[in-house]
């Protein structure tokens, strides 16, 4: 079994990674299409929905602290009805202040599904999630190609 076990791990490493590749390569198709039916306007920044997570180092035991900053934007659809949507991108230097005009991206059909027009608040988690996959698929086809024929050791008796 000993001897199995790093093609066992390959075959997961393997495994996993195509999983999370083929999520990966929906949602940049979802993403494409997203953008094809996408509506283009400008929105305006009314404040950011603050995430502090704090953390603690367990030799130290410091507790440090990151805050993430979402925007808050308003903007109006087609319509002409008033749309307010926190982005799920944010950041600890968001680059924006309220009162700063962004392009929002948003669905006629579906417009509180909107989206802050840049390419890493559209693109980062599929875009991240389709590179990670393709890493780990590519380390566990490595580690299986280089154990698949190894021989197996069995233990004489004399």
């Amino acid at each position: 079994m000993k001897d199995r076990l790093p093609l066992i791990v390959g075959i997961l490493f393997a495994s996993l990674g195509v999983m999370m590749f083929l999520v990966g390569t929906k949602m940049l198709y979802n993403t494409k299409n997203f953008i094809k039916i996408a509506k283009e306007t400008q929105g305006v920044v009314t404040g950011f929905d603050v995430n502090v997570s704090e953390k603690e180092d367990l030799k130290t035991r410091k507790v440090s602290s990151t805050t993430a900053y979402y925007p808050k934007i308003k903007f109006t659809d087609s319509r002409g009805k008033q749309i307010e949507f926190i982005s799920k991108y944010g950041s600890s230097d968001p680059g924006i202040v309220e009162g700063d005009t962004v392009s929002v991206l948003y669905d006629p059909e579906h417009p509180n599904k909107a989206k802050w027009n840049t390419k890493m608040a559209i693109c980062i988690g599929p875009g991240m999630l389709f590179g990670f996959g393709l890493l780990v698929s590519i380390v566990g086809l490595v580690i299986i190609i280089f154990f698949w024929n190894k021989p197996v050791r069995v233990a004489s008796i004399s």
